[in-house]
């Protein structure tokens, strides 16, 4: 029988953790672990979460779940540690303010009846003044591509946990767009991989989260997690010609953001980011011309622009 490992981390969060909490209560089967990972939360949380483990076990809820603590703060630690003590042949992570779909189950077990691969990846819907669908297309495996348009977070992925153990653990450095580097990762990783036909999970923005705040308050954060990414591509890609790709996608996304930045009233912090694109002769003039087009686009507002990037990546240089 196989066993899937979900991990939740939580911090602080008693009370948009209740919807959490809720979405996981259907759940009642022998082939799932829930890791519940405190880190450093207040009493108030950690006591919802040790009531909603007694209640699911007073009626009789074969799922196993347990409740560990990782002293270490940051969401990529509390993961890892998740990730270290897990059982399950296959793992996914989630986050503790947004609702999970019981229905993912079914059609992953499904799945790993027929086919042992080391990656599934699934849809999500995106909460925020609409739902929005991700969208499955030739384009969702592509790491230059995720790189300008955000294509996987979090709940985007369940994972061989070997292939988590040895791939796919996280970056306990990084603050800010963890997911996104993370996922980064996987895409370069090259390993097999199978799309979840359903889509699945709500996930939130909102005042609390990480995201959900102004770009121009994580200069710094979005800075280090450029670099971090470029060290991935420097050690992890040995085409040569990919390589260049991948670096054309990040000078692309660091022109985007720039432009959000812009956007914001921080012209300061627009300049810090676009500096560190640095375009130069080998690039070509048309290279060049598009880095200042996105960071003039996106900085005055229009939206759709990382379409621009990705059509160039995609077509001109592929």
């Amino acid at each position: 029988m196989i066993l899937l490992s979900i991990i939740i981390p939580f911090y602080n969060r008693a009370d948009l953790m209740t919807r959490m909490l809720d979405s996981l209560a259907p759940i009642r089967d022998d082939r799932v672990e829930i890791i519940f990972v405190d880190n450093n939360s207040n009493t108030q949380t950690r006591e919802k979460v040790v009531l909603f483990i007694k209640t699911q076990l007073l009626n009789g809820n074969p799922t196993i779940l347990s409740l560990i603590d990782q002293q270490k703060k940051g969401a990529p630690a509390a993961r890892n540690k998740g990730l270290s003590v897990a059982k399950g042949e296959y793992v996914c992570f989630f986050d503790s303010d947004d609702t999970f779909s019981p229905d993912v189950l079914d059609d992953f077990f499904d799945v790993i009846k027929t086919e042992q691969v080391d990656i599934i990846a699934l849809h999500t819907y995106m909460v925020g003044n609409r739902i929005v669908r991700r969208k499955n297309n030739s384009l969702d495996m592509d790491a230059a591509v995720h790189l300008v348009a955000n294509r996987f977070a979090t709940q985007s992925f369940i994972l061989n946990r070997q292939f988590a153990l040895e791939k796919a653990t996280w970056n306990e450095t990084l603050y800010y767009w963890n997911d996104l580097e993370w996922a980064f990762r996987i895409l370069l990783s090259f390993s097999s991989f199978k799309w979840l036909k359903g889509c699945y999970h709500y996930i939130y923005h909102h005042a609390q989260s990480i995201t959900g705040t102004l770009f121009s308050s994580h200069l710094s954060e979005i800075i280090i997690a450029h670099d971090e990414i470029e060290n991935d591509i420097n050690i992890y890609c040995e085409n040569k010609k990919e390589v260049g790709r991948l670096k054309k996608a990040l000078a692309l996304r660091k022109s985007l953001y720039a432009g959000y930045i812009k956007k914001e009233g921080d012209f300061i912090g627009a300049k810090r980011v676009f500096d560190t694109v640095m375009p130069g002769k080998k690039e070509g003039v048309i290279f060049n011309l598009l880095t200042k087009s996105v960071f003039l686009l996106a900085g005055a507002g229009v939206k759709g622009v990382w379409r621009l990037a990705a059509a160039y990546l995609t077509l001109f240089h592929k």
